[in-house]
């Protein structure tokens, strides 16, 4: 990424903190009080001038100065002169300075809109970059999306979007994270969202396997009940994956919202985002609405269950080509526990004419309602009531919760 290389000072109780630019082949004293160069007058720790900073060639070069009282430390250890690369950072006394590249669009937005303090870049997709910011307004961190220029600058585009951020920023619901602010500052088109504070599905998947089958069931519930909120306001979500839906303690959150992005623009995605995108969407041909975003939550679905994405590959061709095809992969071919009933609603999800889809959320829900979806089924001959038990009462009797009755627990069904 090319742009303006900054180092950023932050003390240890963060009263302490400044972004300082570094120039290509420049030199600079960093210290508590240099006589030319960048100060930390916060840290009684630092010597008056404490270290040489030189950038040459994307990286920092630092010197330990003979007037130094105390150490640098960089990667855990005490060193005299060391490279700093972007990312990376080094400690003197309680203050931490890290390198940092700043994109230009960025740096032109942050220097128009005094409100928001980037922390890190979190990702790139078709429409823009996000990144994690702390908003001083609220004190509250955020996803600032900083919207591709090229888009910023077709009205329709801009249009639409700051049309639905007045919708988004009316919808409170407990699986949505909450957008916060949307507008149009020297060119630069953003907005900013509630940054929510957990692990997404793709990091859980990635750290740990495939989920257990009953947590993909209520992963999928709460999704469901995020997307029937946006389909209410007339919403359609455009960009569900499994990076895009976040755990905050239980409470699954839909995060980064899409648009109707312009013919040509979501073959620009990367290969993983890809392959949850359904046909209709990809082409740009067929209206997106809510059948579209529940094919994109069967290939979440889908790879929550094995682990992989339903059309795995480097070939985006390829991976555009499988998608429109009629077939679909089984999640019971790559985890063998999965039952009949779960993968012919993951695969109903998936059809790619969406006219074969369930038409609603409600239509998913019923199906979810089969206490055979995943695990052990058991139904009271007594009052007819029947319900999903866990897999380790296999054998034993439990009460009806309805009427208390006992019942035996018969065959494992997953």
């Amino acid at each position: 990424m090319s742009g303006e290389f900054v180092l950023v000072a932050r003390s240890a109780d963060h009263w302490g903190h400044w972004e300082m630019p570094l120039k290509e082949g420049r030199s600079v004293i960093l210290g508590r009080q240099p006589r030319d160069g960048f100060a930390v007058p916060w840290d009684a720790k630092i010597s008056r001038e404490h270290v040489q900073l030189s950038l040459r060639a994307g990286r920092v070069h630092v010197q330990k100065l003979k007037s130094a009282r105390n150490a640098v430390y960089h990667r855990g250890k005490s060193v005299g002169r060391f490279e700093l690369e972007v990312g990376e950072s080094f400690r003197i006394g309680g203050t931490r300075f890290e390198l940092r590249q700043v994109d230009p669009l960025l740096q032109k937005l942050l220097k128009a809109v005094d409100r928001f303090v980037v922390k890190k870049k979190l990702g790139v997709g078709p429409s823009g970059h996000v990144y994690a910011a702390l908003d001083r307004e609220t004190s509250l961190p955020v996803a600032l999306k900083v919207f591709h220029p090229e888009l910023a600058a077709q009205p329709p585009f801009r249009k639409r979007v700051l049309l639905q951020a007045k919708t988004l920023r009316d919808i409170e619901h407990a699986n949505i994270a909450r957008l916060i602010l949307a507008d149009m500052a020297e060119g630069v088109l953003f907005q900013a969202s509630e940054l929510v504070p957990g692990k997404s599905v793709a990091r859980m998947v990635q750290e740990k396997g495939p989920l257990p089958l009953r947590r993909t069931v209520e992963i999928a519930a709460q999704v469901l009940r995020g997307l029937e909120a946006l389909a209410a306001r007339g919403l359609v979500h455009r960009n569900l994956k499994p990076a895009n839906v976040v755990s905050r303690v239980g409470t699954m959150k839909l995060t980064d919202i899409g648009l109707d992005l312009p013919a040509g623009w979501v073959a620009r995605s990367e290969h993983g985002e890809l392959t949850y995108f359904p046909p209709e969407q990809l082409d740009g041909r067929g209206r997106c609405d809510l059948r579209s975003d529940l094919y994109a939550l069967g290939c979440v679905w889908f790879y929550m269950i094995t682990g992989q994405p339903p059309f795995p590959g480097d070939d985006p061709r390829a991976v555009a080509a499988a998608i429109r095809a009629a077939s679909r992969p089984d999640p019971r071919q790559f985890h063998p526990k999965c039952g009949p009933r779960l993968a012919q609603c993951v695969l109903d999800l998936m059809a790619a004419d969406p006219d074969h889809r369930p038409q609603s959320v409600a239509d998913v829900l019923e199906t979810m309602r089969d206490p055979a979806l995943v695990g052990l089924s058991v139904v009271c001959k007594n009052c007819g009531t029947a319900f999903a038990v866990s897999s380790k009462l296999s054998g034993r009797t439990v009460p009806c919760k309805e009427c208390s009755s006992p019942l035996r627990v018969p065959v494992v069904l997953e």
